[in-house]
């Protein structure tokens, strides 16, 4: 059985700056909270309550606590404040900017429409942020829904789909034909799901890394199963069934933005010891980590780090 690695792997960048600033929390303070899980992964979220990083949604008064990598809304961020918390601002950079819009195309006059997942924490924090005239749209069909907007602008999720944006943003534009649209879905969403789809054309089956609660994992799947492939969605190797792939050639392995480098790197052993073979990684040159752990030799806790992963 040939095994290959999709190139780009590990935590993306913003949720390796959450983890790397919980943990330097951590060290200082000796133990952190944060607001709710720190990502969508839940055996990162167990190997960082190791290192002091405790997912809480009430953190013990006076306390430091971590602002989790999908942001909160600006009253929950003042209402920390107040209560005298220790507050550090993990939010993905990418999604405070999305905020940050979110507030001054409200304050200009506009009326911000997101395309985003409902439910998501990300989507209510831009959505918090952008008031009380916003709007969100998780297809094209939706947008039949909405009520009469003046002076429309869309965003985007960091982590949506770039093929539904583009649907919601035409169907937008033929309803409301004044506009205007901001693309600000994270360059590494796109770049996962184009990795993902070069993959499942010289595979027979996928294996999809993540955290169930994941967005950004549950694209990867539905993008490869759109695509007729056998996709099978794991959070660890212990997950796999060598079952599913009996007469399998070729698999192919891929992960969500939340996913630490060493599960990536563990399930790509497990199915090297099913096909006795070593994985490769997909043509491009070596896996492109986007800030995940530490070596794949050192313990899980060890490698919830700043560094990236070693090429």
């Amino acid at each position: 059985m040939k095994v290959i690695v999709a190139k780009t792997s590990g935590f993306c960048a913003g949720v390796a700056k959450a983890v790397a600033m919980a943990v330097e929390a951590a060290d200082r303070y000796g133990r952190v909270y944060s607001d709710g899980p720190l990502m969508h992964n839940s055996q990162a979220v167990e190997a960082l309550a190791k290192r002091g990083v405790v997912a809480a949604e009430c953190p013990p008064a006076g306390s430091a606590v971590v602002i989790r990598a999908h942001g909160v809304p600006p009253s929950r961020l003042e209402s920390l404040k107040m209560q005298g918390y220790v507050v550090i601002d993990a939010t993905c950079p990418k999604v405070a900017a999305n905020q940050e819009f979110a507030v001054r195309a409200t304050r200009s006059g506009k009326t911000v429409i997101m395309a985003g997942d409902r439910g998501h924490a990300e989507a209510a924090a831009v959505l918090a942020s952008a008031g009380e005239t916003a709007a969100l749209v998780s297809s094209p069909g939706e947008v039949a829904l909405l009520p009469k907007i003046d002076n429309p602008v869309l965003i985007a999720q960091t982590t949506f789909d770039p093929d539904l944006f583009a649907g919601i943003a035409k169907a937008l534009a033929t309803r409301f034909p004044s506009l205007a649209v901001r693309n600000t879905i994270c360059g590494e969403t796109g770049v996962r799901l184009a990795e993902m789809r070069e993959l499942a054309r010289e595979v027979e089956s996928l294996i999809v890394v993540g955290g169930r609660h994941s967005a950004n994992t549950k694209r990867l799947i539905d993008a490869g199963r759109a695509m007729g492939k056998s996709v099978f969605a794991v959070e660890t190797a212990a997950e796999i069934d060598p079952a599913d792939f009996g007469g399998v050639s070729t698999v192919g392995i891929v992960a969500g933005a939340s996913t630490p480098g060493w599960i990536v790197g563990e399930t790509a052993e497990r199915m090297r010891r099913l096909g006795n073979i070593p994985p490769v990684i997909a043509p491009g040159g070596a896996p492109r980590a986007a800030a995940s752990p530490r070596s794949a030799a050192a313990p899980p806790v060890s490698r919830l780090g700043p560094e990236r992963m070693a090429q």
